[in-house]
């Protein structure tokens, strides 16, 4: 491992820093392993955040990220939507505060109502989610 002196760490950036660790430690591996593969990986996704090696497939680190900010948003907003409906509807749901206590189960229903509408199921709704948790809760307990 190379040794750094105090001038070198004052003057590189936190990226090329991890880089150059990423590489000390691959090159003592053999090339083919898994590990020398994956700090390979890992160093190539630094180099793309710093801005100079290609993006794979054509994606700007731009877009990824405000892929991945508007997937999260989305699902912030149907977590949402089930406690709205669930609060809304308390009276003619069993357990309704198990579910409210239970942030988990809430990302979960909304993980399940998520997928049905990017299959195109948009007839499966909130209500149906909670009703088959509801269903299994009580097959469970």
């Amino acid at each position: 491992m190379n040794k750094w002196t105090l001038e070198q760490l004052e003057n590189i950036d936190n990226i090329t820093f991890a880089m150059s660790i990423l590489s000390e430690r691959a090159a003592k591996l053999n090339p083919n392993s898994p590990l020398a593969r994956k700090l390979n990986d890992a160093r190539h996704s630094l180099d793309i955040l710093r801005g100079a090696a290609p993006l794979p497939h054509g994606y700007s680190c731009v877009y990824q990220i405000e892929q991945r900010i508007f997937k999260e948003v989305s699902h912030r907003n149907v977590e949402q939507e089930v406690v709205d409906y669930i609060t809304n509807h308390s009276n003619e749901i069993d357990g309704y505060d198990k579910i409210l206590e239970n942030e988990e189960l809430i990302s979960r229903i909304a993980y399940r109502v998520e997928k049905h509408r990017a299959d195109g199921d948009y007839q499966y709704d909130i209500e149906r989610a909670i009703e088959k948790w509801c269903a299994n809760y009580s097959e469970v307990t």
